[in-house]
């Protein structure tokens, strides 16, 4: 059997000698901040198709529990107070996002400058109190860097966002005060920007993608 890594995509496949066959799976991956989506497709040439499908089924149910297995390996089990220490390490000079599990249900916490600053859809005070009286321990599901820059203006934001779009185009999303903007440039040039040109201030680059 023949194997191609790709980016978020993997293919196995091979020739059967008999019957005379070509077989392949194509393994797409497409990680998120809350999930993991996997799509597995099997593809068969050759005589005799039905007599395919229980070596396929068979790949696909031992890939599943490979899958399983290597992602429950991965969530790691820790005290409250080792949890706190990792992700205020994990998170100084910068902020990372973190889904806990407390008690079979799942928590996105906000770690910013070694400091946890919120917790998605809950009281900050009410779960904090929990989460420290807790007794057992915490499994950590997943850790993300949350992209952010700081800016002392706009002025300077428009002079890095030029450099970077030379030859493509980008689309920047700016936090002003708690308020989302968008600004987009092409070939270094700015064609839409709906913050007010005279603003003076500091401004927060949160994402920039290629469109």
């Amino acid at each position: 059997m023949r194997r191609v890594i790709s980016p978020n995509q993997i293919v196995h496949e091979g020739i059967m000698d008999f019957p005379r066959a070509m077989f392949r799976f194509t393994v797409n991956v497409l990680e998120g901040r809350k999930e993991i989506v996997i799509a597995v497709k099997g593809e068969y040439q050759g005589p005799l198709e039905f007599l395919a499908k229980s070596p396929m089924k068979k790949f696909l149910e031992n890939f599943r529990d490979k899958v399983i297995a290597y992602y429950e390996k991965k969530q790691e089990a820790f005290t409250v107070q080792e949890l706190f220490k990792k992700l205020s390490d994990d998170s100084k000079r910068k902020s990372i996002v973190a889904i806990i599990e407390l008690d079979s249900k799942e928590f996105t916490l906000t770690f910013k400058d070694g400091k946890f600053e919120k917790v998605e859809g809950e009281d900050y005070n009410d779960f904090l109190t929990r989460l420290l009286t807790y007794p057992g321990f915490v499994k950590l599901l997943r850790e993300e860097e949350i992209y952010e820059e700081e800016y002392e203006s706009l002025d300077d934001l428009i002079q890095r966002l030029k450099e970077e779009s030379k030859d493509k185009e980008l689309e920047a999303t700016v936090i002003i005060k708690d308020k989302s903007f968008k600004i987009v440039l092409k070939n270094g040039e700015v064609i839409y920007n709906d913050i007010d040109p005279k603003y003076k201030g500091k401004l927060k680059l949160i994402e920039l993608n290629e469109k």
